[in-house]
């Protein structure tokens, strides 16, 4: 069933949490495709070749920085089957990671894109009592605090010795926005609005399933301009605005482990294109019920 997938993930300076990634879907044994675009400083394409060369089918390596939607577009399209699914190199699969469930929304429904549930890690929440780590949680400067998480990250005994990742908060990226004025009005999908097993939406995390050709006959796609940081909001305005039909599902999920490497926000956020190209001054996330 799963043979018509094709998992999309674009890498960048973070091996570790690709490894992770990669050794969750195996466990899983999906019989789906695996496809990787990575533009790090120096690529690990060997290492994970050797590691997974059986799961992967392809790792095209870009040059450094090409930055993530250019690295997703030409993963889309590489992908040579009916569906993808987008993931980001931070995600874990566990038995909450439901694709079957997806494929089968996509197949018997007009919905031409399908978001799951992100679970959040959060940082080492069991060490609220400890001076040291109570301190560290205070840290303002959030690259920073990433610089020191991605090293303890990096060291095996100190991943498996410490509580660095054990609660999970529900990402609630999702709803639908509108425009008036120079302003995006954002409306998150409530738990009442909510329909099983699917409910329409415009847009939702970075964590879906989609049909291939369909967004590319419709010219859905991710700006190359926008390396990061607004690459996803301007991917779903133009979703809306050519009438693709997204929804989200909340009987599918996916762990997501975020840890940056001190270099991997640096020089790349590119918000401001974004608001620029979308003619927009102000995002305002509301409530309009």
């Amino acid at each position: 069933m799963l043979e018509n997938v094709t998992i999309l993930i674009k890498t960048y300076e973070r091996y570790e949490s690709l490894n992770y990634l990669l050794s969750s879907i195996a466990r899983m044994n999906l019989h789906c495709h695996v496809m990787i675009a990575d533009d790090s400083k120096t690529p690990y394409r060997d290492s994970i070749q050797k590691k997974y060369g059986g799961l992967v089918d392809k790792y095209i390596v870009l040059p450094f920085d090409s930055g993530l939607s250019k690295g997703r577009n030409v993963l889309v399209r590489n992908a040579s089957t009916k569906y993808f699914l987008l993931c980001e190199d931070d995600f874990i699969f566990d038995d909450r990671t439901n694709l079957e469930l997806l494929l089968e929304c996509l197949e018997n429904t007009d919905v031409e894109l399908l978001g799951g549930m992100c679970y959040n890690r959060v940082l080492l929440v069991e060490g609220k009592n400890n001076e040291l780590i109570r301190n560290f949680l205070r840290l303002k400067v959030r690259t920073l605090r990433h610089m020191l998480l991605w090293r303890m990250y990096q060291n095996e005994t100190l991943r498996k010795s410490l509580p660095i990742f054990r609660k999970e908060v529900v990402w609630d990226w999702y709803g639908s926005f509108r425009f008036e004025d120079g302003i995006c009005y954002m409306s998150r999908l409530s738990d009442a609005d909510y329909t099983s097993p699917f409910t329409r939406c415009d847009y939702v995390p970075n964590f879906f399933m989609a049909k291939t050709l369909t967004l590319i006959d419709k010219n859905v796609y991710w700006d190359d301009d926008i390396k990061l940081n607004g690459e996803h909001l301007d991917f779903f305005f133009r979703a809306k605005r050519q009438s693709l039909n997204v929804a989200i599902t909340k009987e599918v999920g996916v762990v997501h482990q975020r840890i940056h490497p001190a270099s991997y926000r640096t020089g790349r956020d590119d918000r401001h294109i974004m608001m620029r190209k979308n003619n927009l001054r102000e995002i305002r996330v509301v409530d309009e019920k």
